[in-house]
């Protein structure tokens, strides 16, 4: 088994999203029942800029490798008029076209294909919390990890058993109900080559996503 190396920087940037605010649900818009709710994460090499009907409004330039939005409402399902750019530039990155329910709230990613360029998905977000505990899910966004198998264990402890196999690069797991509080997470691929992605400090009644790339040092993001 081999250990493959991990940011240092995980658990820091995990923290300084979650305390900067960045889009969880005290400090992004709230959207009315008939609309969708949403937030852009950026796990690529390069900065981006969030446009609305063609415009990219203060907090959505400029959005660094590893940064995010703050959740935001989406009015028209049909024609929300989201693009991506590449920082500081005009041109909307092709491929992304997210599609949204009444009453959803999903977290749209950015991240590297197998060639460098980039590609997007859109993950929604089904799972609320039990009460006082957290739920948490990883979304595969590597693609040097084809599939990987996903452990989340009290800090330092032993691997235990999977709580889901076969997270497939450009797929997100499911969403787990977990402790609040500190969780290592990893995953674990062929041959067995384990990737720790770190430990995060969850908080009590709140959903999880970790976005997990080869682009930046994983990130932690608080569900809409």
């Amino acid at each position: 088994m081999s250990l493959r190396p991990l940011h240092l920087s995980a658990l820091l940037g995990s923290l300084a999203l979650a305390a900067c605010g960045v889009g969880n649900r005290i400090l992004g818009t709230v959207a009315t029942p008939d609309q969708a709710t949403a937030r852009f994460v950026n796990a690529t090499v390069t900065s981006l800029d969030l446009a609305k009907s063609g415009v990219v409004n203060t907090g959505n330039g400029n959005i660094v490798p590893g940064g995010a939005v703050s959740c935001f409402p989406v009015p028209d399902l049909v024609n929300p008029g989201i693009t991506i750019r590449q920082a500081g530039t005009t041109t909307d990155l092709a491929g992304f076209a997210p599609r949204f329910s009444a009453g959803g709230r999903y977290t749209l990613v950015g991240f590297p294909n197998a060639t460098g360029g980039i590609q997007f998905a859109t993950v929604p977000t089904a799972t609320v919390p039990s009460v006082g505990r957290s739920a948490l899910r990883v979304f595969n966004a590597s693609p040097t990890i084809t599939s990987a198998d996903l452990y989340f264990t009290v800090p330092g402890t032993a691997f235990g058993a999977a709580r889901e196999t076969g997270v497939v690069f450009g797929a997100s797991s499911g969403s787990f109900d977990v402790p609040a509080g500190t969780v290592q997470v990893r995953l674990v691929s062929a041959g067995p080559v384990v990737t720790d992605l770190g430990s995060f400090v969850l908080a009590p009644d709140r959903s999880y996503t970790i976005i997990a790339t080869s682009a930046t040092a994983p990130v932690l993001v608080p569900d809409c």
